[in-house]
Order: C-alpha cells, then structure tokens, then sequence
C-alpha cells in the first residue's frame, strides 16, 4: 500500500473506519468493482444533504452538478415533499392496490394524467423507471392481435434499466454480455442521433435524417407484421445528453404511423421539468403512445414510477388482467411524495426556471468551449446539459485516450475541489452538468469555474 492511502486510512474517523469495514466485507455495489472500491476507499461518505449540497462526515460540502444520477430534481431536504411523506407514514405507510385504494393514488393518477400531453389518460404506477419501461413493453406485444407483431426496435446507445426485459432494449454491450445467452430475443437496434460522431459519416442538415431514416428501412426489411414498437429518450442520457435535431421526432412519429408500430417515449430521465419543458417530447409536439416517467415524478423522495398510456391503447386491454407489479406498486408513500413533487413544480414555476437556468448554465458552457481545447461539443436542453471532453477537437480523440486512469482521476480532481461530477457517455467522454432545478445562478458559476480549472491542469499535463 503507498504512502497516500496509509495517510488516507489513519485520518479516517473510527465511525468512518466502521463504514468502510462493512462496506468491504458485506456489501455489493451495483455498477462497480467492489475489490475495487475497498482498496481505493476514496467516495466521501455523505451524512446529510441540503439543497444542492451533501455534506460528508467530516463535515466538507460538495456540490452535486448531476443530481446524482440526473434524479434529485427538487434538491436535497426539501422540506414540503419531507412533510408530506412523514404525513402519510403517520396515516398510512402500506395499502395493497388489490385489497383497496387510497385517495392519493386517486389523486396522483388523475394529475399526471391532467399533465401529460394529449390523451395519455390511463396511469399505470409502479416503483422504478425499469419497471416502468418493462411494463410498456408487455404492453407493446400485447397489444396487437397477430402474436408474431412483437418484436421492439430501440437504439444503440439508448439506456432503459438492466432487468432482463429492458436490456434487450438498453443499447449498450457491456451491459448484457454477462447474461446474454438469457436476454429476450424479438429486438433490433439502429444507430442514435449522434451528430457530432454520426455513425452514417454525414453530417447535419445535409444527412436526410439518416438516422430517423433507418427506422423506416429497417421495419420495412424486418416486415411491419412483425414490429410492434419503437422506443428511444426524447434526449438520450446514458449516452451522454445526445440530443436529436429538431426533425428527427416528428419524423420517427410518423415512421411509426405509417407502419402501424407503437412509439415509447423513455422520459425517466428527461421528464417534470428537465429539459425546460414538463415532459421533453413537447418540444417537437410529438405525443408518443406511451411515456414512461419515473426519477423525477418524486424526485427519488419514494420509489415510484409510472406508463402513461392513450386512451386508445388502453381500451384494447379495459376487460383483460394486466400482470405487471410489485408488493409496492401504488404505495400512499410513494404516491404523497410525487403529489408533493408536483406541487412544488406548479407552485416555483420550476419549469420556466429549469429553462431559464438551463439557459444561464448554456452560455456558461459555451465561454468554457471557447476558452478550453479540451471541449468538442456542448449538448443538451434545459438544465440537461453536457460537454464531450476530446484529447484534440479536430481528430475528435477521445479524452481518457490520452489521460490514464481517466475517470478516477476527473472524479477526484473535482471531489477535492467540493464538485460531485457525472461522467459517462456512448463512444465519448461526456461530463454532465444536470443539477437541480432548484440550483442558483451563483452556484452554476461554481460548477463551470471548477470544470474550467479542472481542464485547465489535466491540458497543462498533456
């Protein structure tokens, strides 16, 4: 062990050293090497949070610039949705939806159904956003009478949660490789609208939305018989905030018509308020004929999610049992917390706010593209934004090409500085920059002052 981590391990506090023996002997972390994270020890551990702040054991604050994983939308400690779930607790912590129902499932269905665009009426509530997807895609092969219109077209890319049946649809390799002699057949995937590194060689307007165009020729080779839906986020976050251009929806709604296939709107990660608008298929008035939504209905106060489905697509299935839920489906808890939630969006106008900030925090961005080489491409909608890091902007290398050990060493220069970062991205190194929608203009400058200075040193170094 060397110098540093021995340092490290003597300053721990002896609660912080108890932490960190039972995370190394007991737990298993998602989404890391738990070898590891024990060795490294380097993540803060955080007692408390406060708006857009965490605070760590020892008291240092960090600023969180991507709302962890682009889902603490109404900031940490926010007392009015803390309120309402400690409300609930104190009348009524569980009520299974077969035996009853309570009056804030009722009154939480009815208003996400008030606010989703045009007649997506019918809510299907469940806890996490791959519930929700999951539940839109028994929905998409059921829906058709001729049993063999079933298979789901998605993009490469495209992220929607790690469950058997929705990594056939998540577009990312590495993810299904270890299960994937077990992964649901009956699925295609297409290239995304990735225009800074377009997979065709074209380049935009000049393309002819090859992109978009790929979905036409693929459900006409595969046979429109046999296709029964199209799935994608409206701005695609896993893969690094790639935002389409604006012709690309309008014309994947009408690939879908004209071939009769369903269009899934996967806005878990770009609804309530993201992006500037309350659910970001409203940019193009593009109405999806189900949309699925869950990090942002509660902020992540409670575990909940929900399929807003067309009247239309729910009739088919109005006198038919639907299979698709757990112990905590429709939960009063989960159910105040989204109510309150929702509220809290009406009553600060976080919408507007969201696309105001969102346009402070862009030209932010932009000066930092001017100033630093570093920065290929500036993306994004609202307060969902975020800067494609290259080694060299005219070859487009990628940044962690050049720096060894690229990701640890981002996360720990902006860690120093009191910066919680996001970097992630599909062929590229992307930093989010996606913060609350509660964030103030003085604390954006934070974030963009910290990236400026962390680039500034990782490009002295090269």
């Amino acid at each position: 062990m060397d110098d540093k981590k021995q340092l490290k391990i003597r300053e721990m506090t002896n609660e912080e050293r108890g932490i960190w023996e039972s995370i190394e002997r007991h737990a298993w972390i998602p989404w890391v090497s738990m070898k590891e994270v024990a060795e490294k020890k380097e993540q803060p551990v955080i007692k408390r949070g406060e708006g857009v702040f965490l605070e760590d054991i020892h008291g240092k604050r960090y600023l969180d610039a991507s709302s962890g994983p682009v889902a603490v939308n109404y900031g940490y400690g926010t007392s009015k949705i803390v309120d309402a779930v400690k409300e609930q607790l104190d009348n009524l912590h569980f009520l299974h939806y077969r035996i009853a129902f309570t009056d804030k499932v009722a009154d939480l269905v009815k208003k996400i159904a008030d606010l989703t665009p045009g007649t997506l009426n019918r809510i299907h509530l469940n806890v996490t956003g791959t519930d929700a997807v999951e539940g839109a895609l028994k929905i998409a092969r059921s829906y058709f009478p001729n049993p063999s219109k079933n298979k789901v077209v998605s993009l490469y890319g495209g992220y929607h949660g790690l469950s058997y049946g929705t990594l056939s649809v998540s577009g990312f390799a590495f993810f299904k490789e270890p299960f994937a002699r077990n992964t649901p057949p009956g699925t295609l995937q297409i290239h995304p609208p990735y225009c800074y590194r377009c997979a065709y060689g074209l380049e935009h307007p000049g393309c002819g939305m090859m992109c978009a165009r790929m979905l036409d020729e693929t459900v006409k080779a595969e046979g429109p018989g046999s296709v029964a839906a199209f799935i994608a986020e409206p701005i695609m976050g896993v893969a690094g905030v790639i935002t389409p251009p604006d012709e690309y929806w309008p014309l994947v709604r009408n690939i879908c018509d004209r071939h009769n296939i369903l269009l899934i709107a996967d806005e878990v990660m770009t609804g309530w308020g993201r992006t500037g608008r309350l659910f970001t298929c409203q940019y193009w008035d593009v109405e999806p004929d189900m949309l699925t939504m869950a990090k942002g209905l509660s902020g992540v106060y409670q575990g909940i999610s929900a399929v807003a489905i067309k009247d239309k697509i729910f009739e088919r299935f109005a006198d038919e049992k639907f299979f698709h839920s757990h112990t905590q489906s429709s939960s009063p808890i989960s159910a105040a917390a989204a109510i309150a939630a929702i509220e809290m969006i009406e009553e600060r106008d976080l919408v507007k706010r969201a696309a105001t900030m969102g346009g402070y925090l862009r030209k932010k961005l932009e000066k930092l593209m001017a100033e630093s080489p570093l920065v290929g491409e500036i993306r994004g909608k609202g307060l969902f934004q975020a800067a494609e890091l290259v080694a060299d902007r005219a070859s487009k290398k990628r940044l962690s090409e050049a720096v060894p050990n690229f990701s640890d060493v981002l996360h720990a220069k902006f860690q120093e500085r009191g910066v919680i970062i996001r970097l992630g991205g599909y062929n590229s190194d992307t930093l989010y920059f996606s913060p609350p929608l509660i964030v103030e203009e003085s604390e954006i400058d934070t974030m963009v002052d910290v990236t400026r200075e962390v680039l500034g040193e990782i490009h002295s170094a090269l």
